[in-house]
């Protein structure tokens, strides 16, 4: 009896199909894209939040030096240069300008000074807070200890952005909108800083003034 040779049994290839290949590319894709617009969106945010804490910082140091300058308010002798000034408005502006008359530190300017803040617009476009401040012993021609100084005037941007600056003073009875004689009780300032697409940036303080109700 004879036997014929066993078939031999052929293996199934294995591997994917050009389907599968093409479902797995796509879905690879997909998830790319989608891990990118993740990315995308928590890189803007955080942008986003640390323009916000930079903004919030200066608005608060501009603060800082407002209520630092409040905290130095003389008690003007004469009426020609009262310690305190607010006009309500200049060219429809809100508290365009406060006027402060301060005494300097020790160590510092010999005499008082005269601090101005009031809303600016610089040639680059945009509206700043802008800080003016001169000493008045320098413009009379006083000489600065252990030196000979000439008038001295000195600007600076205290916070950039601005939309609105107001500011409110409070006499013992009632809270009013501008100042021109004495030392009020309370000084209540107010910034509103512009950020892009969203809702400005509101910072109110409210600075105790000492000798108030002069």
């Amino acid at each position: 009896m004879r036997r014929e040779p066993a078939k031999s049994r052929s293996t199934p290839a294995t591997g994917f199909t050009l389907v599968e290949l093409l479902l797995t590319i796509s879905l690879v894709a997909l998830i790319l894209i989608e891990a990118g617009s993740v990315f995308s969106a928590a890189s803007r945010a955080y942008r986003r939040v640390r323009a916000d804490e930079e903004v919030s910082r200066e608005a608060d140091a501009a603060m800082t030096m407002i209520a630092r300058d409040i905290s130095r308010i003389a008690a003007a002798a004469d009426s020609a240069r009262p310690p305190v000034m607010a006009v309500a408005s200049i060219d429809g502006e809100p508290a365009a300008l406060l006027r402060l008359r301060t005494i300097e530190p020790a160590g510092s300017y010999r005499g008082d000074a005269v601090v101005d803040y009031f809303v600016a617009t610089v040639p680059a476009g945009g509206r700043v807070l802008a800080r003016r401040r001169e000493s008045i012993l320098e413009t009379l021609g006083a000489t600065r200890v252990g030196s000979t100084v000439g008038p001295s005037v000195t600007w600076e941007a205290a916070v950039t952005g601005v939309s609105r600056f107001v500011v409110r003073f409070y006499d013992g009875v009632a809270w009013i909108d501008q100042w021109d004689t004495g030392i009020p009780e309370l000084i209540e300032v107010t910034l509103e800083i512009d950020r892009a697409g969203r809702r400005p940036l509101v910072m109110t303080r409210c600075v105790a003034v000492a000798g108030g109700g002069v």
